[in-house]
């Protein structure tokens, strides 16, 4: 089994004590953490590396995290994705030909 050091994650949230939250708890087990507080700022990093997964909040200051993984879609790029929010059932269609996995901000990790 390969182990989470050989995994790079790219994380986008605009609440920067989550984006922490999530940094502190992937860094903790492991994994090469980066992370973004927008879709420009994501889309920045996107251009310099590749990762091995995006874990994105739904709602961004500019844009959302559907808009980020539809660019990702249709450039062709690799990364699986994870789209968080925290309000509960995403209200917003997905259009991507495979389903978009999702869940709620949690509020404590363990």
């Amino acid at each position: 089994m390969t182990s989470p050091s050989h995994f790079s994650l790219l994380v986008v949230d605009d609440e920067p004590d989550l984006r922490t939250l999530y940094e502190l708890t992937l860094l903790r087990e492991g994994y090469d953490i980066e992370t973004a507080g927008s879709v420009e700022e994501a889309r920045s990093h996107l251009k310099d590396r590749t990762y091995s997964a995006v874990i994105t909040d739904m709602r961004l200051p500019d844009g959302s995290g559907l808009d980020l993984l539809r660019r990702l879609e249709e450039s062709g790029r690799r990364e699986k994705a994870i789209v968080i929010t925290a309000y509960g059932r995403p209200r917003t269609p997905s259009r991507r030909s495979r389903p978009v996995p999702t869940t709620t901000s949690p509020s404590r990790w363990t």
